[in-house]
Order: C-alpha cells, then structure tokens, then sequence
C-alpha cells in the first residue's frame, strides 16, 4: 500500500468518526476522529517532505556546480546565473 493510499485511508477513518461524533456527541468518536487526522496529517508532511528533500538535492547539486572561477572570480555572477536558472524553473 502506497503512502498516499495509507494517508487517504487515515483521512476517511477521521471524516467518518467526525460524523459519528456529529451525530451523538460521543467523546470517544472525538478521540478516533483526532488520531485519525492526526495520523493523515502526519502522512502528508512525510509525503511534501520526500517532495522537498528531493528538492533540495537539486539545488545542493547547483550551489555546489557554482564556480567563480568560471566567470573569472564573479560569483555574484554565477549566483546570478542560477536565479535565473531556478526563475526558469531548471533548478526547483
């Protein structure tokens, strides 16, 4: 089962113990429905933050490519080059 499955799963526990606590105000329906959506939650920062790292690793790779020696000693640049890089959406 995927990450996204597991987080949708989660999600759908939490919307339906929402309702049951809707409908007859039982605390216990109240404390599934906060783990639940806390757990979906939890699965979804894990999912962004695979998607961000990944990100990162990019532009870790272009700031270390950065060699002022290339623009005889400008970095500014060269750091200049990978704005516009990164405008140009080549570097995320």
């Amino acid at each position: 089962m995927s990450i996204e499955k597991l987080r949708d799963k989660y999600q759908e526990k939490a919307d339906y113990y929402w309702e049951c606590y809707q409908m007859d105000g039982q605390a216990s329906a109240l404390r599934a429905h906060e783990r639940n959506e806390e757990l979906a939650d939890a699965l979804t920062k894990a999912i962004n933050a695979g998607v961000i790292s990944e990100e990162l690793a990019v532009l870790k790779i272009a700031v270390l490519d950065l060699d002022p020696d290339d623009e005889h000693g400008d970095l500014v640049t060269a750091v200049k080059r990978l704005q516009k890089r990164v405008r140009e959406g080549k570097v995320i």
